[in-house]
């Protein structure tokens, strides 16, 4: 199973993309042009803008904290459409000091890699409460097509992706194969800039560069570390979604709402 490939539909911000086209439970089809995930919209150019109001987007979610909103404003926000800022980043800081510590001094490629699925492991319990707010939107019919977003586009919105797609019925191979992609849309230098950044006060010396790669890159294990959390603390995915506000008939709602 590939994920659905196309060309990046915004070139100044090439990890937004449809989400549609993904089969999902019963033989259907996610739809097009409902469901968008994206990094930022702080580098936007004038011609992507233009793009982006030609959506009709009708809620744009921000999973960004409130000082990455400030330090990197959207230059984007469509007339027609209302804001959910979740700050994901808000219930992650039980995990800062240790994150913090891993990345801190000179850290090697093995310390990225831990920090990236002690991140991971974090995200459900996180996220929790956090996609409550953001199901309750979607289930209300008028708040398509939506946007959410992170920085990068690769971590929470991946985490949210994976989430919302399972809820869906789609297989677990096409939720990776979808999480994978950010590997093409958010690389090179623009990436490895947004990563120096953040690691400037936490290094002794300037980062290695397998360990700016790591930070950079989506990884099966990461998505599996949040996977087998899941698992572990609640049994099972069909659980979680019960916890965050999808039983039975609001699944039901949710498929009739995104799926052919």
């Amino acid at each position: 199973m590939t994920a659905y490939r196309s060309p990046p539909y915004l070139t100044s911000a090439p990890n937004f993309r449809d989400m549609g086209g993904l089969p999902a439970s019963g033989g259907r089809t996610l739809r097009y042009g409902l469901l968008y995930r994206s990094e930022d919209f702080s580098n936007l150019s004038d011609e992507d803008v233009v793009l982006l109001d030609g959506l009709g987007v009708q809620l744009v979610c921000d999973l960004r904290s409130d000082s990455e909103r400030v330090q990197h404003p959207n230059r984007w926000q469509a007339d027609s459409a209302g804001t959910l800022n979740l700050n994901i980043a808000a219930d992650l800081r039980a995990s800062h000091q240790a994150i913090t510590r891993l990345l801190s001094g000179t850290p090697g490629k093995e310390h990225a890699e831990q920090a990236m699925l002690l991140t991971y492991r974090m995200f459900p319990e996180a996220f929790a409460l956090r996609m409550a707010q953001l199901f309750d939107r979607i289930l209300s019919g008028g708040q398509l097509p939506l946007i959410f977003h992170c920085a990068a586009g690769k971590d929470r919105t991946g985490f949210i992706a994976a989430i919302l797609l399972s809820a869906l019925g789609v297989e677990r191979e096409a939720i990776y194969a979808n999480y994978l992609l950010s590997r093409e849309r958010w690389a090179g230098e623009r990436s490895e800039i947004a990563i120096r950044r953040y690691l400037q006060p936490l290094c002794e010396t300037e980062p290695a560069p397998e360990v700016i790669q790591t930070l950079c890159q989506v990884n099966p294990a990461y998505l599996d570390a949040a996977f087998e959390v899941i698992e572990q603390n609640h049994g099972d995915v069909e659980v979680y979604l019960q916890l965050i506000g999808l039983d039975f008939l609001a699944r039901e709602r949710l498929q009739e709402l995104l799926l052919i």
